[in-house]
């Protein structure tokens, strides 16, 4: 089940407009500019620098991914891929000066983790693909290429004398997230 929560108004202010409206507008189609504040409101093109923290649960608790709160602010180019669609959605509308706190489904985030996605193959193709002098462990991000494809990344799970598992689903498949989100600027 999805929360969600939007404050960031300086402490002494009302705000003009409630968060969930202008993310209906936004999300509607309309063309978001300045929120009945006067301030910028985040559309689909937007350039957005803001704090954020990232984790995801894992058997109900919290694994941090990022924290930008006690460093340089992060600039996010939105409608370009650098979060996923139904992320970058729960920004629209957001002014600056608000803030976002929202549980997210795994679904929502990056996706079911997809069995379909995760290939085994020989020890020798893994060598012929990603070169034989190198060590292979666990963890680690190998390309490869199929036939007339192009190149994907995936994470080996299992490598061992005579087989790897290589698995191409997003590494924060399969996992619910927490996103807080303070939106500092917007252009």
């Amino acid at each position: 089940m999805e929360s969600e929560e939007t404050s960031g108004e300086t402490p002494g202010e009302t705000p003009d407009e409630t968060p969930g409206d202008a993310s209906r507008e936004a999300s509607s189609g309309a063309a978001a500019g300045p929120a009945a504040s006067g301030r910028p409101s985040i559309n689909a093109v937007s350039h957005v620098t803001l704090h954020y923290r990232m984790a995801v649960l894992v058997e109900g608790e919290e694994r941090e991914l990022v924290n930008t709160f006690e460093a340089a602010p992060a600039t996010l180019q939105m409608g370009v891929g650098q979060w996923s669609p139904d992320i970058e959605r729960r920004l629209l509308g957001l002014a600056e000066g608000q803030q976002l706190d929202v549980e997210i489904p795994a679904d929502e985030a990056y996706g079911v983790h997809n069995p379909d996605l995760v290939y085994e193959l020989d020890r020798e193709q893994l060598e012929e693909q990603c070169g034989a002098d190198l060590v292979y462990a666990p963890g680690e991000t190998v390309e490869l290429q199929f036939i007339g494809e192009v190149p994907v990344r995936g994470i080996l799970t299992v490598c061992n004398e005579d087989s790897a598992v290589v698995d191409f689903n997003h590494p924060l498949a399969g996992m619910p997230m927490r996103l807080n989100v303070a939106v500092i600027g917007i252009l």
